[in-house]
């Protein structure tokens, strides 16, 4: 197994340059399947690494003979969706042409996962479909049970944490174009998105234009074949956008639970997460033949 770190440089709409980082985890070759595990991070757009994935999960990905990459996107509220969305793609067709003989599969988490099912979308647009999604409790139709994510505040946070003030939300934020944020540096601020009702806005959503950031029914059926994973008791992502995605899908596998949480992979000594993960890649194998 060998690790390699790469940058990439583009420039934004303000004319600033942008550097993405991009973590590149090759197999042995004995057990090389010329297959790439595309892998997008969680945390709401407004935070996060694109390391985080627990050693477990890497090591089990690798084992199986897939190259893991993973990479940067500029994080809101510097960059608006829009932005997040439009660098995610040319990320991923730079990226993707280090392994043109590769099968590609895209895997995101929470947000992450949003990210990687409007990609797939425009992939299959492009001609260029990824082989299968790997959704870990994601979401990609924000005008229905993500709507009040968006733009409600959260009793759930709300009683969670205590309330933050805006100035501290403010000092939060920064003001500079960020690609790597971890939790404990920015946490504070999904935060007090949730507790406020502004997580929407802190993104570049408004109730106008949340269509254009969705795929509806239509466009969830046209997706390739999918892998979801999600907690019933999922506070963060109403676990109702895996249901109906699951249905809407032409093609989807299913691992879900009861009771875990939102991210509940994050726990490697349950056996939900390992057992998650390790489904993902049986199904990810089955459609590789």
């Amino acid at each position: 197994m060998s690790r390699e770190t790469q940058m990439l440089s583009f420039e934004t709409t303000e004319r600033e340059e942008l550097e993405l980082g991009i973590t590149i985890m090759h197999p042995d070759l004995s057990v090389d399947r010329h297959a790439v595990l595309y892998y997008l991070h969680g945390g709401g757009l407004l935070f996060g690494t694109r390391d985080d994935l627990p050693d477990c999960y890497s090591s089990a990905i690798l084992k199986k003979g897939f190259t893991l990459v993973a990479t940067d996107y500029p994080l809101a509220p510097q960059a608006s969706i829009g932005e997040i969305l439009d660098i995610v793609e040319k990320t991923y067709h730079t990226a993707n042409k280090s392994f043109p003989e590769s099968r590609t599969f895209l895997c995101g988490r929470s947000a992450g996962a949003y990210l990687c099912l409007m990609l797939a979308r425009k992939l299959k647009l492009q001609g260029v479909p990824p082989i299968g999604i790997m959704d870990f409790y994601g979401y990609c139709n924000l005008t229905s049970e993500m709507r009040s994510a968006l733009f409600q505040p959260s009793i759930f946070y709300r009683r969670l944490y205590a309330l933050l003030k805006p100035a501290v939300a403010h000092k939060l934020s920064g003001t500079s174009l960020i690609c790597n944020a971890p939790l404990e540096q920015r946490f504070g601020l999904y935060v007090y998105a949730r507790q406020t009702g502004t997580w929407g806005s802190l993104i570049g959503i408004s109730q106008d234009n949340v269509g254009s950031f969705s795929l509806d029914d239509k466009a969830q059926g046209e997706l390739p074949p999918l892998f979801i994973t999600a907690s019933r008791d999922d506070q963060d992502v109403p676990f109702q956008n895996s249901e109906k995605l699951a249905q809407n899908a032409r093609s989807a596998e299913t691992y879900f639970i009861d009771n875990g949480g939102h991210d509940f992979d994050r726990d490697t000594t349950h056996p939900d997460g390992p057992g998650a993960w390790n489904a993902c890649l049986e199904w990810a194998e089955c459609l590789l033949g």
